[in-house]
């Protein structure tokens, strides 16, 4: 059986989005997102998260789009155009 390299190729490749999935940490998150003093147990995640009940999924998503707006994590820190 043959081993595949991903390559990230802009912030839409699959080797970006396996990145992200493998890094996704929702503490940090819901911290920023709720202005909260520290990080949240994964209990305090869960209980929180069942208000999001049936858009948990799509919860999620934003909840990484919005960490990933703040920090570039994947595809690098935005540039300003002129």
């Amino acid at each position: 059986m043959s081993q595949i390299t991903l390559t990230a190729r802009g912030p839409f490749s699959l080797a970006a989005s396996t990145r992200f999935l493998e890094s996704f940490t929702p503490a940090a998150s819901v911290q920023r997102v709720y202005d909260l003093s520290e990080p949240s147990s994964v209990e305090a995640i869960e209980r929180r998260a069942e208000a999001w009940r049936p858009y948990r999924t799509w919860a999620t998503v934003l909840l990484r789009t919005s960490l990933e707006e703040a920090t570039g994590e994947i595809a690098g820190p935005r540039r300003r155009s002129a």
